[in-house]
């Protein structure tokens, strides 16, 4: 049985709305502070999001300030207050778009709160920082978690076990009482199972197949499947 939960963010509790209208959004700042057309300025957006992706399958944080600042170090284009500009843009640029929950993902953590369960986010973030991630779950209906760790905030990803060590350290546990639940086996399998937790993979949304990585203690197809684990 585990005594408290621990939750991976992106396609095990959230699914972005319209994520293609946020890039647009994205690629307009870009254009306009760059006096650039919209096909480059989104060409160097999307080299900046594999830079991200790169460093974040190495294990290192890349966050949207990092992504803003290589998009002008690829131009030379430094000025004062375009970085900071930029960065708050790719930041935000989700919100006015919102986001939508995965099916059964606030039912489901409603009642482990109501029912007095410690719960923990553990995010890695790409475009949206954890301060931004917060305000997206409350929007859909989440309640506040006992925990949150952010790889922006902790300042490495999954499957690091920094995150999990944070997010237990918010909670008052150790990892035999826990247990994490996402969708990607590199990240949330492989990093929950070194640390300790007991690994669900949730493959309701996206079914990682990588048999690089290890499976999870158990796989899951509805979020609703979590209460039967946790007091199994």
């Amino acid at each position: 049985m585990a005594r408290v939960l621990t939750f991976d963010c992106w396609r095990t509790l959230l699914h972005e709305r319209v994520g293609a209208a946020a890039r647009r959004d994205r690629t307009v700042m870009v254009a306009w502070e760059l006096g650039l057309d919209l096909e480059p300025a989104d060409a160097l957006i999307q080299r900046a999001w594999e830079h991200h992706v790169a460093r974040w399958t190495v294990g290192v944080s890349y966050t949207s300030r990092d992504m803003a600042r290589a998009v002008l170090d690829e131009v030379d284009a430094h000025a004062p207050g375009r970085l900071e500009r930029i960065a708050a843009c790719f930041e935000e640029a989700i919100v006015e778009h919102g986001v939508t929950p995965v099916e059964g993902a606030v039912d489901l953590v409603c009642r482990l709160r109501d029912a007095g369960v410690p719960v923990a986010l553990i995010c890695d973030t790409g475009f949206s920082p954890g301060r931004v991630v917060r305000k997206l779950l409350a929007s859909v209906g989440f309640p506040a978690f006992d925990a949150y760790a952010f790889s922006d905030e902790v300042g490495v990803p999954k499957p690091h076990g920094a995150m999990f060590a944070a997010a237990l350290r918010g909670l008052g546990a150790q990892p035999a009482e826990a247990a994490h639940v996402g969708d990607l086996r590199r990240t949330d399998v492989a990093g929950a199972r070194a640390a300790g937790l007991t690994a669900l993979r949730f493959r309701g949304v996206f079914d990682d197949t990588d048999e690089n990585h290890p499976e999870a203690h158990g796989v899951l197809d509805a979020l609703a499947q979590v209460a039967e684990w946790r007091t199994g």
